[in-house]
């Protein structure tokens, strides 16, 4: 009698165990010639955008979420690939995503050392931007934060794949600036001055804003003496009339202060024009009308 129960326990057990473990959402991340790509960031978030889980490719591309839904999307995220966005209402099945690659890319990579580009801290990821901006030519903050997986340009602000719209944040406290004012500050801000990017896409309370963010860290100060540093920076173009840009930058930090001073000037050369040609009829008559208007113009701007 003690065998039929005992080995009752054992079979419930084993049902118990195989049918949790097959509450997974799993699957594979390959490139078009279906090689792995290891160190993908794989983000799970419910139907209407909610941050849930996210994770990293192996070094089969393989990942998995121990978790049971039936209306998820997977967006999957890496430095050399364009970022993926898949929406899904089956449950445990093993998905297929391939990626491509950016337009960018280099033919051939090579990677020393071993200290993580992108590390995952609870619902944080974290980019290690001294080492991306190594093999990135980029001059300012902005361009940085721009080049990021999953950030996007749109309409002169920045969005974040799967989320939309995000909130800024310099060293985990939210600024008094307006919204364009911090767009121009990161214009004008060295790439050399970003330590780490953060992103999150549910942003933790003691943060005080909601939705997603990204976290900007600068360089802390460690002597027990001041800092001053500065740089200068500027960029020419030349297509049909000539464009240019440049600044100043200068940051004292200390133990018990932190200072900035920033000068930025561009001086931009704009050229538009539309043709409208209609038939218009009017008691019984056609009217050919054409229209055309062409403009050009140069802005300069000083902050």
């Amino acid at each position: 009698m003690k065998r039929l129960i005992i080995l009752g326990i054992v079979i419930c057990a084993g049902t118990l165990y195989t049918h949790l473990s097959a509450q997974v959402i799993e699957g594979k991340v390959t490139d078009a010639s279906q090689q792995g790509i290891d160190g993908a960031t794989v983000i799970l978030q419910s139907a209407d955008s909610v941050f849930i889980e996210a994770t990293i490719t192996d070094k089969e591309g393989n990942f998995h979420f121990r978790q049971k839904r039936e209306n998820y999307c997977l967006t999957v995220q890496h430095l050399l690939f364009q970022t993926i966005r898949k929406c899904f209402q089956e449950n445990n099945i093993r998905h297929h995503i391939i990626m491509h690659p950016k337009d960018n890319q280099l033919r051939e990579i090579i990677i020393e050392g071993e200290k993580p580009l992108l590390k995952m801290e609870g619902s944080k990821l974290i980019y290690d931007i001294t080492q991306l901006t190594n093999t990135k030519l980029v001059t300012n903050a902005y361009e940085v934060i721009k080049n990021l997986p999953g950030i996007m340009e749109y309409n002169g602000t920045l969005t974040l794949a799967g989320s939309g719209s995000v909130n800024i944040l310099l060293n985990d406290k939210v600024s008094s600036m307006t919204y364009e004012q911090i767009l121009t500050l990161l214009k004008s801000m060295p790439a050399s001055r970003v330590e780490k990017v953060e992103i999150m896409y549910t942003t933790p309370p003691q943060y005080h804003v909601r939705g997603a963010s990204i976290n900007i860290h600068t360089p802390k100060h460690k002597t027990d003496e001041g800092k001053l540093q500065g740089e200068i920076n500027g960029a020419y173009s030349q297509k049909q009339q000539s464009d240019g840009e440049g600044g100043i930058t200068l940051a004292y930090t200390s133990q018990k202060f932190d200072a900035d001073f920033t000068y930025h000037f561009t001086n931009e050369y704009s050229r538009q024009g539309n043709s409208l040609e209609t038939l218009h009829t009017v008691d019984g008559n056609q009217h050919h009308v054409c229209q055309n208007f062409s403009g050009e113009g140069r802005r300069t701007r000083i902050c």
